[in-house]
């Protein structure tokens, strides 16, 4: 990226991974470098040319004011902690950075020939007069869970980076994935659609949910932009005393 004669070289995995290094490629001379510390990034660490910065806030900007040349480097790192983020019915979803989080599902993709426009008295057949067909993605894996809940009120979660390589939102090809503790329950009618609105689950019931937590299981979430279908809004229970 460049501006004004300044030229910055910008690599690092995020939003995957914690770390952004900034190069200065070009131009130079003494302007202000303003870096936006994300309020969830506790312990956030801005180094320049290796030397750490002071006064590195969460929820604020950071700025650099120095004379600039090339070669300078600064490397900026974000902690990328899960957190849980409550909703209606108390429900939770799983954060970390910046991205949302996904129940990972294997699903079936087939076209459908023909179908009706919804609220219109209209059929189309091999994709209409655009061409364009129809898809149906069904789930083919479990998703009516519930996430478990420890007594200290957190949600246990294990981070497995995987690769950057190719598109990191294709699915099946998620760069991280997080290991949760979870329960498959299908009470208050969780686990299946509303009726006559297709494709749409049933809203999570409140929370805590009663669940045999003796069943729990692993369950991986991975970026909701690396999803085709997805349940990223759980109900949850609590783990057993």
């Amino acid at each position: 990226m460049s501006a004004n004669g300044f030229e910055i070289e910008e690599t690092g995995d995020y939003p995957f991974g914690e770390k952004i290094t900034l190069t200065v490629r070009g131009g130079g001379g003494r302007k202000p470098l303003t870096l936006r510390i994300p309020a969830w990034a506790a312990g956030a660490e801005v180094k320049v040319n290796g030397v750490a910065e002071a006064d590195v806030k969460p929820g604020a900007f950071h700025r650099v004011i120095r004379d600039w040349r090339a070669g300078d480097v600064v490397t900026l790192a974000l902690p990328l902690a899960a957190r849980a983020s409550f909703w209606g019915h108390d429900a939770v979803v799983v954060m970390r950075g910046p991205l949302l989080y996904s129940l990972k599902m294997a699903c079936a993709d087939s076209v459908v020939a023909r179908y009706k426009v919804p609220y219109e008295n209209e059929w189309v057949e091999k994709g209409g007069k655009h061409g364009y067909p129809r898809h149906e993605l069904r789930p083919q894996s479990p998703w009516g869970y519930a996430l478990v809940r420890g007594a200290d009120g957190a949600f246990a979660c294990k981070v497995t980076p995987v690769s950057l390589e190719g598109n990191p939102f294709s699915p099946g090809h998620a760069p991280v994935t997080l290991q949760m503790k979870a329960v498959r329950t299908d009470f208050g009618g969780w686990g299946y659609m509303r009726e006559g609105a297709s494709a749409r689950a049933i809203d999570p019931p409140p929370s805590p949910v009663p669940a045999d937590v003796s069943r729990t299981e692993t369950v991986e979430l991975v970026p909701f932009g690396s999803t085709q279908i997805r349940i990223s809004l759980f109900p949850w229970t609590l783990a057993a005393p």
